[in-house]
């Protein structure tokens, strides 16, 4: 399953494997680890604030102006 788009540094091992994690490693530290930490708690927090503020009507399909649903 991890491999559907071909070999990455889930899916390899050895020397491919070593090369793909160097080329990855600047995207994986803690700076950016914080940064998504953050964000994902946010965007938490907003969903089920508006989950609640909807009361037991629950979340209503809205059509964008891009024809699409949220």
């Amino acid at each position: 399953m991890l491999g559907v788009f071909g070999p990455n540094v889930g899916t390899t091992s050895g020397a491919q494997y070593q090369r793909m994690k160097k080329v990855t490693a600047t995207s994986f530290n803690e700076g950016t680890n914080h940064t998504v930490w953050t964000e994902s708690l946010r965007q938490g927090d907003a969903t089920l604030r508006r989950w609640l503020a909807e009361g037991e009507d629950g979340v209503r399909l809205q059509r964008t102006p891009f024809g699409r649903w949220l």
